[in-house]
């Protein structure tokens, strides 16, 4: 495995196919979308992402401030429907309860997909298991198998470890591969994907699933495969962009509609070419630029 020019161990890199647009140039009115104030809420994943972009974006125009808070998907939607925060940052798709509640208000919700993330499945290194497939995972989160020894791991009991039950991800996790079932009683809810990779990193018999622009490298990265028939694939920026990789979501910013202003500004920033090249560099696939897959030969 090489490094690519990302910083990540791997031996593909992404590419975006446009002409990165040129930013501050000449003199900045002062105009709404440029300057203000504003709250971005929301998903604890996505946090190191939307921080990058807001940090950047201020560079570029020193008018404007951003505030950026995680917590979880709910808490940011709750936010932006209350007023309290401007942008709400889900890594999962809005319900119809939210949208439902923002027709209520008086007002239309408006999604901006701004990147496409796949879920790291953890293991501690001492694991000696290196792939699992969707099944195997649903009885293991659901509590149906409490022991590795089932999935040729040793004796060490199965401590499942998830994030916040308001994260969009444990909401992801719990549709995509328990089928909408229960986790076990028995898991660790914790506050954010950090705090899973230590939980990961500290129990031999641990396992958890974080955002794959984490650093994981106190733990092992599982190979997963869709079936138990099915070849396990690795997780990286190229299986993410094919959708080989059997748990990818979208993350999206999440407006009121017409996303105007400030809000709208620093939408149109993380969506255009500069803001998606901030994705790439996270780990991440961009959702709205074209891209390409680029080969790294051996030594680059």
């Amino acid at each position: 495995m090489k490094i690519n020019s990302f910083g990540r161990a791997s031996t593909w890199a992404i590419a975006l196919l446009s002409t990165a647009l040129p930013l501050g140039c000449g003199k900045e009115p002062a105009e709404t979308p440029t300057s203000g104030a504003i709250l971005v809420s929301g998903s604890e994943s996505a946090l190191p992402l939307v921080r990058e972009e807001a940090q950047v974006f201020m560079e570029h125009y020193p008018k404007a401030s951003i505030t950026v808070r995680g917590g979880s998907s709910r808490a940011g939607i709750a936010e932006l429907l209350e007023g309290t925060a401007n942008v709400a940052v889900i890594s999962r798709e809005l319900k119809p309860d939210e949208l439902a509640a923002a027709k209520e208000g008086g007002f239309q919700l408006e999604s901006f997909k701004i990147a496409i993330d796949g879920l790291a499945v953890i293991v501690n290194k001492r694991n000696p298991v290196d792939s699992l497939n969707l099944p195997q995972l649903a009885d293991v989160f659901s509590g149906r198998i409490p022991s590795w020894r089932a999935l040729g791991g040793g004796n060490p009991p199965i401590v499942t470890i998830t994030t916040d039950p308001n994260s969009g991800t444990f909401e992801f996790f719990k549709n995509k591969v328990l089928k909408g079932g229960e986790y076990s009683p028995k898991s660790y809810h914790v506050a954010n994907d950090s705090v899973v990779v230590a939980g990961v990193m500290d129990n031999i018999g641990a396992i958890g699933f974080v955002s794959m622009m984490i650093d994981r490298e106190s733990v092992k990265t599982l190979m997963i495969s869709e079936t138990q028939s099915s070849a396990p694939v690795s997780l990286d920026q190229g299986t993410v962009l094919n959708g080989d990789y059997p748990l990818i979501h979208p993350i999206y910013m999440i407006t009121r509609q017409p996303a105007l202003g400030l809000p709208g500004g620093f939408v149109t920033f993380v969506t255009s070419a500069p803001g998606q090249k901030l994705v790439i560099g996270k780990g991440l696939v961009p959702a709205t630029m074209p891209t390409r897959i680029v080969r790294l030969k051996e030594g680059e």
